[in-house]
């Protein structure tokens, strides 16, 4: 049996979707159709049903899927121990983050690590999503958040404070509360209009109105003056066009984490990878901190 067809076949079972399994797969649909067909053809059984709702498993396919999600963890177990034996400074490193953090923060420093070893290779994956280390979709993640995987190890690179920020222009408006309740609070999609952070905010009376799923295109938002944005500081506070409103509150936001999975301890390019970019992230701890406004 194929390993290739074996991991197509993964790709639709975890997705229910030709399209889905493609992008997940990084390749055409047409070419996912094709291996799960020769599978199919192969093993002379029906994998899935063709649904008007997607693909779904047949008896024979949820059998097939549990011996393939085990063999797919034991590939994926010996790409990670053959990697972690490397021990030379060359080749290929899967990084991924958020945007805001590698335009915001670290880009110059990942330009100066590429520069300094010219034979790394960096493959650079923006996404709010996490990104499975254990099935290798990358190396190295550096995530937002106050509870990292316990199976995954790394080190915590700081912690960033929010604060409400409005474009300079109309921050003045603010001294004006009759004025000021034109403005509304942009938030993140599927949230209530008053969750628990504009309670406990300076302006804890005015609804959030229009919700954003991209911390990117939050701040655009709130820089052409749409209404008022929780922000981290590091973001808001690189930004001429904003000021921090509400007798300069400020409140805890969350931590800056760097994980790899432990079978990468020992492989050098990612162990000076993250000693380089934690060294680095030394500097911009009063930004984070909001300490530079």
């Amino acid at each position: 049996m194929d390993w290739e067809d074996l991991k197509y076949f993964l790709a639709v079972a975890r997705t229910g979707s030709i399209r889905k399994a493609s992008t997940e797969l990084k390749v055409n649909h047409t070419t996912v159709s094709r291996h799960i067909n020769s599978l199919e053809e192969d093993l002379g059984v029906r994998l899935f049903e063709r649904l008007p709702s997607g693909y779904a498993c047949t008896p024979a396919g949820e059998d097939m899927r549990e011996e393939a999600i085990h063999l797919e963890r034991k590939v994926f177990d010996i790409e990670r121990k053959i990697t972690g034996l490397d021990s030379e400074m060359s080749g290929l490193i899967s990084l991924t983050m958020p945007d805001v953090i590698a335009s915001h923060l670290l880009l110059p420093d990942i330009k100066d690590f590429t520069f300094a070893h010219p034979n790394i290779e960096l493959e650079m994956v923006i996404s709010y999503q996490t990104l499975s280390l254990n099935r290798r979709e990358a190396d190295v993640a550096i995530r937002i958040t106050n509870n990292p995987p316990e199976e995954l190890i790394g080190r915590k690179l700081g912690h960033y404070k929010v604060a409400a920020y409005v474009n300079r222009q109309i921050a003045e408006e603010f001294s004006d509360e009759e004025i000021a309740s034109r403005y509304q609070w942009i938030g993140w999609e599927n949230e209530e209009r008053y969750p628990t952070w504009v309670k406990n905010s300076p302006y804890p009376d005015t609804p959030i109105k229009h919700f954003f799923n991209h911390a990117g295109i939050q701040l655009k938002a709130v820089i052409s003056g749409m209404g008022i944005g929780m922000l981290p500081c590091f973001i808001a506070d690189q930004e001429p066009e904003l000021v921090r409103i509400g007798n300069n509150w400020i409140r805890s936001g969350y931590d800056i984490w760097m994980l790899i999975h432990p079978d990468l301890r020992q492989t050098r390019r990612v162990r000076e990878f993250m000693t380089w970019i934690h060294q680095r992230f030394e500097k911009y701890q009063p930004l984070l901190a909001g300490e530079m406004n």
